[in-house]
C-alpha cells in the first residue's frame, strides 16, 4: 500500500528559454530511492507540449513506472485508441482488443470488495478527454510503450479505506505508464504470484513520449489559423 514516489530532489534546466520560433525547451530531473525520471518538455506557441519521459529504476519490486497528472473533475468524457473495452494488464492483455472506444472516467472504476487501482488500458496510441462544462478537451498521443489509467480517485485515498462507499469522487487522476506490474494470481495460493517476465524492471533506462494538445470543443477545424500575438512567456518554478 506504499503510494510514495521516493523522489528526494528535483532540478530544472532551460535550453534556451524560447528559441527563434517561439518554442521553449525545459528539462526537469527527479531523483530518489525508487526511480529516477527525466522530463524533457518542448512547448510550442499554440500550447502543444511534447513530453519525453525517461525512467531509470533504482530498485526491484516497483509497482509501476509512469507519470501521474491531476486534472479537474469536469474532464469526464473519454475517447481512446488502446486495448479495451475492459481493463487489461501486461499479463492480462490477450482478452482485450486494440480499437477505438468511448466511455467516461466514472465508468472506468471497477467495483471490488476493497477500493484499489484499476481500469488500466494497454498499448495506448491516443486519447481525448473532454470537459463539456467548460467546452475544453485534452488530446494525448503516445509514442513508444504506454498504458493509461483514469479514475476519480488517487491511489493514496483508495488504500486508506476498506469499502467503496468510504470514498467520494474528486479530481481526475491520469496515469501514463511505461509499465505496471502484472496482476499475477496470488489468490490461487502460495507461489502463484506475478511471473518474472511481468515484473517492473529494477534497472535500465526506459523512454516514451507524449504529445499533449489542449483544444476548444467549439472549434470546427476550418477557422483561419492565427499566429499568437506574442512569444510564449515561460516561468519555471521549483
Amino acid at each position: 500500500y506504499d503510494t510514495s514516489n521516493g523522489i528526494t530532489s528535483r532540478s530544472f534546466t532551460t535550453l534556451p528559454t524560447v528559441d527563434s520560433n517561439g518554442v521553449a525547451h525545459v528539462g526537469v530531473s527527479n531523483n530518489g530511492s525508487l526511480c529516477n525520471v527525466q522530463y524533457d518538455y518542448t512547448i510550442y506557441p499554440d500550447g502543444t507540449v511534447d513530453l519525453q519521459c525517461t525512467y531509470k529504476p533504482q530498485t526491484d519490486g516497483l509497482r509501476r513506472l509512469g507519470t501521474r497528472f491531476v486534472l479537474p473533475a469536469t474532464f469526464e468524457q473519454l475517447d481512446y485508441y488502446a486495448r479495451g473495452p475492459w481493463d487489461c494488464y501486461v499479463d492480462r492483455s490477450d482478452a482485450a482488443f486494440l480499437g477505438r472506444y468511448q466511455t467516461t472516467v466514472t465508468d472506468l472504476f471497477e467495483l471490488t470488495p476493497r477500493p484499489q487501482t484499476c481500469g488500466n488500458r494497454m498499448d495506448l496510441r491516443e486519447l481525448t478527454l473532454a470537459d463539456t462544462t467548460n467546452l475544453l478537451q485534452l488530446h494525448v498521443q503516445a509514442q513508444g510503450q504506454a498504458a493509461f489509467q483514469l479514475l476519480h480517485y488517487d491511489d493514496a485515498k483508495m488504500s486508506a479505506v476498506k469499502h467503496c462507499w468510504d470514498i467520494s469522487p474528486g479530481s481526475v487522476y491520469l496515469h501514463l505508464d511505461y509499465m505496471q506490474k502484472g496482476l499475477g494470481n496470488g489468490s490461487c495460493g502460495q507461489g502463484t504470484g506475478t511471473l518474472d517476465q511481468y515484473l517492473c524492471p529494477g534497472k535500465g533506462t526506459y523512454t516514451h513520449t507524449f504529445r499533449l494538445r489542449p483544444e476548444s470543443l467549439t472549434a470546427t477545424g476550418v477557422q483561419q489559423a492565427t499566429r499568437p500575438s506574442s512569444a510564449l512567456q515561460l516561468t519555471v518554478q521549483p
